[in-house]
């Protein structure tokens, strides 16, 4: 969700997820691969690359790509979530501070 957010320009509408995963950062945790709204339980295992490039692309922040720790992964899903993100930056490059 916060990568469609990011790209039609609705940033602000993103800001509880980039409030987790900066928070969660700062603390030097891994970002998990997901987290169930209802209880707030989250995944065991780590978000994958594709998962932090839209991390990346929603906090404004390249370095998130590589020290968020996401397992790496070149499976197709992920993969397309790379090039999706990739694209979004290169078209809001000039709207983003």
């Amino acid at each position: 969700m916060p990568l469609y957010l990011v790209w039609g320009g609705e940033d602000a509408l993103a800001a509880s997820e980039k409030t987790f995963w900066r928070q969660g950062l700062r603390a030097g945790k891994r970002p998990p691969a997901w987290v169930n709204l209802s209880s707030g339980q989250v995944a065991e295992f780590t978000i994958s690359s594709g998962g932090a490039a839209i991390a990346a692309l929603a906090l404004n922040d390249t370095k998130v790509r590589t020290v968020a720790g996401a397992t790496p992964d070149h499976a197709y899903y992920a993969s397309a979530l790379t090039l999706l993100a990739d694209l979004a930056d290169r078209e809001t490059e000039e709207r983003r501070p």
